[in-house]
């Protein structure tokens, strides 16, 4: 014998279905799912010398933030070998 009855069973199925109804209404699923409603976008176009410029300040703008981050830690480097070193010293 199983552990349960037929009525059991049928109401848990019924509460499970509910469930699953009720899910359907907020998820999707399907092609739709992730579809927008008007998917033509205007994206504005940029002339290829401005295009050549923003890439140009994108890019030195990185460098000099990837410098600044180097020399921060090389810096912090520096500091705790020198307290690591004074502490070892007075051991």
């Amino acid at each position: 014998m199983s552990g349960g009855s037929l009525n059991h069973f049928k109401a848990m199925r019924e509460r499970r279905q509910e469930r699953l109804d009720a899910n359907g209404k907020k998820f999707r699923k399907g092609r739709e799912k992730y579809s927008t409603v008007n998917a033509s976008f205007d994206f504005p176009t940029l002339k290829e010398a401005s295009q050549l410029e923003l890439q140009s300040n994108i890019k030195n703008r990185l460098i000099a933030e990837q410098k600044s981050r180097n020399i921060k830690v090389f810096a912090l480097t520096l500091v705790c070998m020198v307290v690591l070193i004074a502490a070892l010293k007075y051991v």
